[in-house]
C-alpha cells in the first residue's frame, strides 16, 4: 500500500477516535462505517485501497490492544456502487445502525456531499478518506457551537 494511503487512512482513524472519545457509549467496540464504491465505476480504484487502509490501521490498533481503555475498532463496509444515490441510502443505512460511532469514506467529493449531511444531521461523525473540493466547506454545515469562517 503506497505511503500516502496509509498516512491518509491513520489521520482518518485518527480524526475519528478523537471524534468519539467523548462519547458515552457503553459498547465495547467502536464501530465506524465504511462506505465506498467498491464494486463498480472508476471510484473502485482509489475507494478499494482506502477501504483496505482503514481496516489495516483498525487491525494495528486492535492487535495493539484497542483504544479507550482497550476497545476494538470495527470497520462496516457498505459498497455504494459509484452511484450518489446509493451514497445517501447507504449513509442512511449507516446512520440506522446500532452503536455506529462514526462515518469514513469516499475519494470524490460527489459522494462525501451525499452521504456526509446526514451524518451531521444525525451528529455522528463523517471523515472523507480523499475528497478535496474547496467548495466542501462552504457546503457542509459546521457542527453546532463550532465558529465558522463566514
Amino acid at each position: 500500500m503506497q505511503t500516502w494511503m496509509k498516512s491518509l487512512a491513520s489521520a482518518a482513524v485518527g480524526t475519528l477516535l478523537a471524534a468519539t472519545a467523548g462519547s458515552a457509549q457503553a459498547a465495547a467496540s467502536i464501530n465506524i462505517v465504511a462506505l465506498y464504491n467498491l464494486s463498480s465505476g472508476g471510484q473502485a480504484s482509489l475507494d478499494v485501497p482506502s477501504l483496505n487502509g482503514a481496516k489495516l490501521k483498525a487491525k494495528i490498533i486492535n492487535e495493539a490492544g484497542g483504544v479507550l481503555g482497550g476497545r476494538m475498532l470495527k470497520v462496516t463496509a457498505l459498497d455504494t456502487k459509484n452511484d450518489t444515490r446509493e451514497a445517501a441510502i447507504a449513509a442512511k443505512r449507516a446512520i440506522a445502525m446500532k452503536g455506529v460511532s462514526a462515518g469514513i469514506g469516499f475519494s470524490d467529493s460527489t459522494f462525501v456531499l451525499a452521504a456526509a449531511p446526514l451524518f451531521q444531521t444525525a451528529k455522528i461523525p463523517f471523515v472523507t478518506s480523499g475528497a478535496t473540493s474547496p467548495d466542501l466547506p462552504s457546503r457542509l454545515r459546521r457542527w453546532p457551537n463550532t465558529p465558522t469562517t463566514r
